[in-house]
């Protein structure tokens, strides 16, 4: 890869994400290279003759006094910008390569003004925006695919502030959650998709304070767990015979997604179900080895031996899982080529995580051969189940054009999709390129 002696600031911004481990954010080379001004790549011409519309197809960028016209590499229009003075003025619009409208952006003076829109593939709405000044201010709002509304989050001074409200797809409200200078603060619900209260948790200065209540579909309270400063100090389950049992340290812990398996699970009624094959206890009951939980001591081969079991008979999550133990060789030898078998056979399955994983792998080169083109694909497959990081990896490579056409505009909308879902590496990236010109406001 060539070298860049200039001072770009995107090259230092680069420079500073490039080391990273296996299995993380995948920033490795100067990927933005590719980035740095067009006026001095060759492809800007100044157009000889005014116009006020960009023709439809073309491959030099066009630049007059009132307008700016960039084009993708199979030569479908990208970007047209009206211009006064110099600066965008009016409603700027970018295509998607497929020719299909991306986006709609008001612009006055230079800067983002007014009503938004932002559009995916299929030429469905995707999300309304409101600008002042350049920033966001007032209600924003996502969607399904299916055209319902997926969210809606208030904004000042581009930074959430107020309630927002957030939908599961069906129309039902998923959770609530207020904002104060960005950071939630309060009282947060989520809502089983059915209607009924899951979870209330109280924030402080964007961390979890004070106890966490988990409900079942019944409305009974299922678990509550103490926090402070964000970090669980004890939990309870309240069990549905009445009974309430301690959580241990290690529980709480591994407690994030775990909490089905911690609460309410009589281990050896679950034993019984998992040897007479039921793939759900086996599953289940390896993670109670894996984690020693509920009276069994911790137990890492055994743990292997189920999560083996539930996965040849194609438990998904016991199929990632595995590919796990075998690349950290727990519970089983080290070997990297089943690991790679096993994860291959979770991502075709649809884990997200497992999805991701793979596309790193491609990405990276690690214990298969470098294939941009596969780590593209699988990064999409993840991007398209909400994962915020293979968003921001598949941006990137939309950005640079590896194993993808090139993109601008794609890169930067899946790069600022993985921001807006809270992932910290894309919230620092799209600032630093919309701040640089490269990607527009939003």
């Amino acid at each position: 890869m060539p070298q860049v002696e200039s001072a770009s600031p995107v090259v230092a911004m680069l420079r500073s994400l490039i080391a990273l481990p296996k299995y993380a954010v995948l920033f490795h080379g100067l990927f933005f290279l590719a980035l740095l001004s067009q006026a001095g790549s060759g492809r800007f011409s100044v157009a000889a003759e005014q116009t006020d519309k960009c023709p439809r197809n073309g491959h030099d960028s066009i630049l007059t006094e009132n307008l700016s016209c960039t084009y993708h590499a199979n030569g479908r229009l990208e970007m047209e910008t009206p211009l006064r003075n110099s600066k965008s003025e009016g409603l700027a619009k970018t295509y998607h390569e497929s020719g299909q409208l991306e986006s709609e952006i008001p612009y006055k003076d230079g800067q983002a003004e007014g009503l938004a829109k932002f559009y995916n593939e299929s030429s469905a709405l995707e999300s309304e925006v409101l600008y002042k000044d350049n920033q966001r201010e007032g209600l924003t709002k996502r969607y399904y695919k299916s055209g319902n509304l997926e969210s809606e989050v208030p904004y000042k001074n581009d930074q959430r502030e107020g309630a927002g409200r957030f939908y599961h797809e069906n129309g039902n409200l998923e959770s609530e959650v207020t904002y104060k200078h960005d950071q939630r603060e309060g009282l947060a619900k989520t809502y089983h998709e059915r209607g009924r209260l899951e979870n209330e948790t109280t924030y402080i200065d964007d961390k979890r304070e004070g106890r966490q209540k988990y409900y079942r579909e019944n409305g009974d309270i299922f678990v509550t767990i103490e926090y402070k400063k964000d970090s669980p100090v004890s939990g309870m389950c309240h069990n549905t015979n009445g009974t309430k049992t301690p959580l241990t340290n290690t529980e709480l812990t591994n407690l994030e997604n775990n909490v089905s398996i911690f609460c309410d699970s009589d281990s050896a009624a679950i034993q019984k179900q998992a040897e007479q094959g039921n793939t759900e206890a086996q599953y289940l009951l390896a993670g109670i080895y894996l984690n020693g939980n509920g009276g069994v001591q911790q137990n890492y081969s055994q743990a292997a031996q189920w999560f083996q079991k539930a996965a040849e008979q194609g438990h998904a999550d016991a199929q990632f899982t595995l590919s796990y133990l075998y690349e950290i060789g727990v519970g089983v030898p080290h070997d990297s080529a089943k690991g790679i078998q096993w994860l291959q056979k979770a991502a075709e399955q649809g884990v997200p995580q497992a999805q991701l994983n793979l596309g790193i792998m491609y990405h990276q080169g690690h214990n298969v051969p470098e294939d941009y083109s596969k780590a593209a694909q699988w990064y999409h497959k993840a991007a398209e189940q909400g994962l915020a990081q293979a968003q921001n990896n598949l941006g990137v490579m939309y950005c640079q054009g590896q194993g993808v056409i090139r993109d601008k505009p794609k890169g930067c909308g899946l790069i600022r999709t993985a921001a807006e879902q809270g992932n910290e590496g894309a919230i620092n990236l799209i600032s630093f390129l919309v701040s640089n010109g490269y990607c527009t406001a939003r």
